[in-house]
């Protein structure tokens, strides 16, 4: 009896986690102040560690089987919890399932891992706790995953054919990892040869890091252009500062705006979407529609994947987005827990076919806390295809290296 009062406590213990953490994934996704936010964090943090402990220490002390009436107290807990984790489990299978027609948008696919740690001096710049963290074994916050994926958008025009389009998000500077570390992000991502570049969020952390956009970010370069939203944390800087010397530095700013840019006669349109941290998004009511004599590509940048019902509203082809981190650490089989979203760890990470639009969420560049498993940071290559396409050169499989 007691190996099976085990196995229910530890099962239980799966939906514990899920429940608080899913708790805390939905503060996060809110726009309230970053106070606030802590504030009611808090309670989860600490619910989440004690209760399993309070729990097996009444367990413990049960004299009397946990199924008898003196096991209830326990149970009005856990038996919840339980039903919580068959719920949790079958979720994941589901998303396991679901990943065949999301893949229906990718035409190709390929990475190569880079070791930047090797490459840099002193990546880490940060305090004790900091440099203790990158340490870690298995710790892949210096590592980069270069990803090139060829998407399959059903009403591209065949002009558009081909177009590369660089996603980088949440590179979080903050000055516990080095700046050399995002000049070699810059560097890569220019090598890539991307006709426009999207930034989704996120990018500093320190007001001091907004003297490394020279030689950082001012530094990419496609003939499209630069266009850049801000996310949360974002808020711990001066907003309009940041966003005048980004401006300044030749980036386009598209939070709460929408504009188009042209290639071989066809329209592009981008527009921004920062909320629930900045409003308004942009006003597409505003933009010319899309007609049979008149079609354009049109593309969303949001910080939150959370927008995707915004962009599926406005009839966007392609939504990119970031936030999530992926979860910085991904368990075997599980997946990600922690994922700052109203959805959950839904869209914690890749690419997702959400008629009419196309979601792409980033893992991120960076993240504030120096500690990914399982989860590597990303830069990422979309080529986009039309359902005709032209003669254009798609990404070749790709050995991993360097790592």
């Amino acid at each position: 009896m007691k190996l099976v009062e085990i196995i229910l406590l530890l099962v239980a213990l799966f939906g514990h986690c899920l429940l608080w953490l899913g708790v805390l994934n939905r503060i996060h996704a809110t726009g309230m102040p970053r106070w606030t936010v802590e504030l009611f964090s808090l309670p989860c943090r600490v619910l989440c560690v004690v209760m399993p402990a309070v729990i097996a220490y009444a367990w413990l002390r049960l004299v009397e089987p946990l199924f008898s009436s003196a096991g209830w107290p326990i149970l009005s807990y856990v038996l919840p919890c339980v039903l919580l984790a068959i719920f949790g489990i079958g979720v994941c299978i589901a998303r396991q399932i679901a990943k065949r027609y999301h893949q229906h948008v990718i035409e190709s696919s390929c990475s190569t891992q880079l070791d930047l740690a090797t490459q840099l001096e002193q990546p880490i710049e940060g305090g004790t706790l900091t440099q203790w963290l990158s340490r870690l074994p298995g710790n892949q916050v210096l590592k980069l995953e270069i990803q090139e994926i060829a998407l399959r958008l059903p009403r591209l025009a065949t002009e558009l054919d081909g177009l590369r389009i660089a996603h980088l998000s949440d590179l979080h500077m903050s000055g516990r990892i080095g700046r050399a570390y995002f000049e070699e992000v810059v560097r890569h991502t220019n090598a890539l040869g991307p006709d426009l570049i999207a930034i989704t969020g996120d990018l500093f952390d320190a007001t001091r890091c907004l003297g490394w956009i020279p030689e950082t970010l001012a530094q990419l370069e496609a003939p499209l252009g630069v266009f850049f939203v801000f996310g949360n944390h974002d808020r711990r800087v001066d907003e309009r500062l940041a966003r005048h010397l980004l401006t300044e530095a030749g980036l386009t700013n598209l939070g709460g705006e929408w504009v188009e840019r042209w290639r071989a006669e066809q329209r592009i349109v981008l527009a921004g979407n920062e909320l629930p941290w900045f409003s308004p998004a942009a006003d597409m009511e505003t933009c010319p529609g899309r007609t049979d004599d008149s079609p354009q590509l049109r593309i969303a940048l949001a910080h939150a994947p959370d927008q995707i019902d915004w962009a599926q509203g406005h009839d966007f082809d392609l939504m990119l987005a970031g936030h999530t981190h992926g979860g910085q650490v991904c368990f075997p089989v599980v997946g990600p827990l922690l994922a700052p979203s109203r959805l959950g760890t839904r869209y914690a990470g890749g690419t997702f076919r959400t008629q009419p639009t196309v979601l792409h969420v980033s893992r991120g560049v960076s993240a504030l806390t120096p500690l990914r498993w399982n989860c590597l940071p990303e830069l990422t290559m979309l080529t986009l295809c039309s359902p005709q396409p032209t003669a254009v050169e798609r990404p070749a499989t790709l050995a991993a290296s360097s790592g």
